[in-house]
């Protein structure tokens, strides 16, 4: 089993996060929150 909650693998997935965000903000409009979830 691959450890995925280390500091590397959390900020790629906050970056996938944020242009995730961006294009659904652009699509869609208004504001739109993310959350990333450690587990």
């Amino acid at each position: 089993m691959r450890v995925l909650n280390n500091p590397r693998s959390i900020r790629q997935g906050l970056n996938q996060l944020n242009k995730y965000q961006k294009a659904f903000e652009q699509k869609f409009g208004g504001e739109w929150k993310t959350v990333l979830d450690l587990y």
